[in-house]
């Protein structure tokens, strides 16, 4: 391979099973051709995860204008070696830049949920959430992982912002107020015409004054009362 200057590009490379066990070295510039440049990297970054023995990856090179990268087989600009405290203090900067350069990009993409890598190289999962728990949070369950748990919003919460990630609804679906069930003045009221005998069973199966009077809609009820009906602006 022969890459004439100005240019920046990726040379393809393979890490033998044979080596073991890929360890805290890095990929270290160890060119001895002036304007040729290796960026130096951790050895772990360099490669790609697979499932197969020998792990392949990239190695950056940067060439210089009117400079030439020669690489072949057995002549290749880098080296593999273990860092010094100027290369650690550097990676540390640059993980930083990159989990803010990567939470910016995740603000401006339309994906709801995606990856990305914590200065620790600890994998991250983000999840863009705009809803907010407004809910008395006295009632909020404390989980494992330092969020709480909104037993309303079926989702933990954000103690700080109190974002939350809603499950499915829990209480009704079609409840205008979405509010707890138990600071309801009552549960149930019928409406009907002639019997209210589902009025009883609810009144079994309820707590006690949370069932309000039936509503007996054919005894002066103007929707059940075919003369009313004439009059009514419908």
């Amino acid at each position: 391979m022969s890459v004439a200057g100005p240019a920046v590009f990726q040379v393809p490379v393979v890490y033998p099973a044979s080596r073991g066990a890929v360890t805290d070295q890095w990929v270290l510039d160890g060119s001895k051709t002036h304007g040729v440049k290796v960026v130096e990297t951790p050895l772990k970054t360099s490669l790609i995860d697979g499932v197969s023995p020998a792990r392949q990856g990239y190695v950056t090179v940067a060439v210089d204008p009117g400079a030439q990268a020669v690489i072949s087989g057995t002549a290749f600009p880098w080296k593999i070696g273990n860092p010094t405290s100027e290369h650690l203090a550097l990676a540390n900067r640059s993980r930083v830049a990159g989990v803010a350069a990567s939470r910016v990009k995740a603000r401006a993409s339309n994906q709801k949920t995606g990856w990305l890598r914590g200065v620790q190289e600890e994998p991250i999962l983000s999840v863009k959430i705009n809803a907010r728990c407004t809910h008395d949070s006295g009632k909020w369950k404390v989980r494992a992982c330092g969020h709480a748990y909104c037993e309303v919003c079926n989702g933990n919460v954000c103690p700080m912002t109190k974002n939350v990630l809603k499950g499915a609804n829990a209480v009704v679906a079609c409840n205008r107020m979405f509010h707890d069930w138990k600071t309801y003045a009552s549960l149930f009221q019928q409406v009907f015409a002639g019997a209210a005998r589902l009025t009883e069973e609810m009144k079994r199966m309820l707590p006690k004054n949370t069932v309000r009077a039936p509503m007996d809609e054919s005894r002066g009820g103007p929707y059940h009362d075919i003369l009313q009906r004439r009059r009514m602006r419908i």
